[in-house]
């Protein structure tokens, strides 16, 4: 797994943007942040899972889902090839 800083937090657009690689069968819990914060996830190569109220949502190559992230939930690769994505954390107005 590893995460590349694209562009850091910045207080006129109040959101960072994130390249993820996540390895083959990875599980990355994250913690629930704060009341208004949303994250925008956009898949550029793979199968991305995202588990979420232990729903699982699956989002493949060129798709891509948001979701308001103040509830913990997790990153992950279900498959046996990396994926790769991009993330937006968007702090709300």
């Amino acid at each position: 797994y590893g995460t590349q800083t694209l562009f850091k937090y910045d207080i006129n657009t109040s959101m960072e943007i994130h390249k993820a690689r996540i390895l083959p069968n990875t599980e990355i819990p994250a913690e629930a942040h704060g009341v208004k914060i949303w994250e925008y996830i956009m898949v550029i190569d793979g199968v991305f899972s995202l588990i979420l109220d232990n729903e699982i949502y699956e989002i493949g190559k060129g798709e891509a889902i948001r979701f308001l992230a103040n509830r913990e939930h997790i990153y992950a690769n279900r498959t046996n090839k990396d994926v790769l994505i991009y993330y937006i954390v968007y702090y709300g107005a």
